[in-house]
């Protein structure tokens, strides 16, 4: 709490001395996929924004995204404060189910766009194949293995379980997974393709020690990743069908921007507006390329319509997911 309300102190001051700042703030750390992308966006935005608009980004990291949404939710000033949202966060979900540590309502935030269609991208189990594990199949008849999680839950690690099969052990709250996972501390973990491109190229090629091996995301095998089963693909009931469907529509807004119930209509209008032109900007598009980012936006509309099908989930289906 105090380190929030130190955060709120710097960006009042900054407002009131730079009426023309915008800040785009993070919910995780410096240096990950959402982070690099997100700081693309600020870098671009302003030649989208009225004159003199400066764009700045913030990290703001913590409970899995609610410490962000809570701030933006209660504290931010509305006009000059945007939230740049890895779809791997429990904003949406323990907001739908209205969690203890919610405070705010889900279904007021203004949703301008999301600077990437997941269509791109699937979240991916990779493996540690050190002590043979080369298959999700292995996991499926083996319980030997360990899945390292750095959060209390995610959706995939719920998928993999009681969709997919898995007997593998579980590991939650790992703050340095990669090493865990580079070192053989444990023998898998979820991730973004995108970010995994980004981040680690090297995992794509073939014989190396860290690899793919079953995806979720997406109704299909990303095009990247033919060789790699989809959890798709092991669907025994309608239930487990109802959770894919509801997870994927997540995936697919997978930089979610959004703003405070308060922000204006001429401000919604404002970054709705820019990020139209954004996507087509030769010169973000050659940023965001050359970290083999997605350059592909949902826009206002499309945003705002997807949210709605996800707020109208059941809420005992997603409790299960609890």
């Amino acid at each position: 709490m105090f380190k929030i309300l130190l955060m709120s102190l710097f960006l009042f001051i900054s407002n009131t001395c730079y009426a023309s700042s915008i800040y785009v703030v993070v919910h995780s750390a410096a240096g990950n996929g959402a982070d690099l992308q997100a700081r693309v966006v600020a870098k671009h935005l302003p030649k989208h924004l009225p004159p003199n608009t400066s764009v700045g980004v913030i990290n703001m990291p913590g409970a899995g995204g609610l410490t962000m949404a809570n701030w933006l939710y209660n504290v931010a000033d509305p006009n000059t404060n945007i939230a740049f949202l890895n779809v791997n966060s429990d904003v949406i979900l323990d907001g739908i189910l209205k969690e203890p540590s919610v405070k705010y309502d889900i279904a007021k935030f203004k949703w301008l766009f999301s600077a990437e269609d997941g269509d791109d991208n699937v979240f991916v189990l990779w493996a540690n194949n050190s002590r043979g594990l080369t298959n999700i199949d292995k996991m499926i008849v083996d319980n030997d293995y360990v899945i390292g999680n750095p959060g209390p839950n995610n959706v995939q690690t719920y998928i993999l379980k009681d969709i997919v099969g898995v007997k593998s052990k579980l590991i939650f709250g790992y703050k340095n997974i990669i090493t865990a996972l580079q070192i053989n501390e444990i023998d898998a973990r979820f991730g973004s393709l995108l970010n995994a491109k980004i981040r680690f190229p090297e995992w794509f090629k073939e014989g190396n020690q860290i690899r793919p091996i079953l995806q979720v995301g997406s109704p299909k095998r990303h095009p990247i990743l033919p060789d790699v089963p989809n959890a798709r693909e092991y669907l025994k009931t309608p239930t487990q069908t109802k959770i894919l469907e509801y997870y994927e529509k997540n995936v697919r807004l997978a930089r979610l921007v959004f703003g405070s119930p308060k922000m204006s209509d001429e401000t919604v209008k404002m970054f709705a507006d820019a990020a139209v032109k954004l996507e087509k900007d030769p010169e973000f598009i050659q940023d965001a390329n050359k970290l083999e980012m997605g350059v592909d936006f949902i826009q206002y509309q499309e945003t705002n319509q997807l949210v709605k099908d996800i707020l109208l989930t059941d809420k005992e289906l997603l409790r299960s997911l609890k």
